[in-house]
């Protein structure tokens, strides 16, 4: 048993290398960039009832993503692009870490 253990002991750190490789080219979507902005507006001590950057009719719209927004926000002033792309990698990471304890 020992043995197969060493044997998946380079594809478990394969795995998060490819990732970050990946992750090094990686751009940041535009739906990101409007939790950022949105997070911006809360910040601000503004609580939008519609979103300013829609096309479509958006009034009465709930604000879900509040909590997000606020935490893209701050990552992205701190880190910049970099950060929402962190943050992106550790949350692919934590759901592959919890889907392999799952699977076990």
């Amino acid at each position: 048993m020992p043995a197969i253990c060493l044997r998946r002991t380079p594809v478990i750190w394969l795995a998060p290398l490819v990732a970050a490789t990946a992750a090094s080219f990686a751009i940041v979507g535009a739906d990101c960039r409007w939790l950022v902005a949105l997070g911006g507006v809360l910040l601000h001590g503004h609580w939008p009832s519609s979103l300013p950057f829609a096309t479509a009719a958006t009034s009465g719209w709930q604000n879900a993503p509040a909590l997000a927004e606020l935490v893209l926000r701050v990552l992205w002033r701190i880190f910049g692009d970099r950060g929402l792309i962190g943050a992106q990698v550790v949350a692919a990471g934590a759901a592959f870490v919890a889907l392999g304890a799952g699977l076990r």
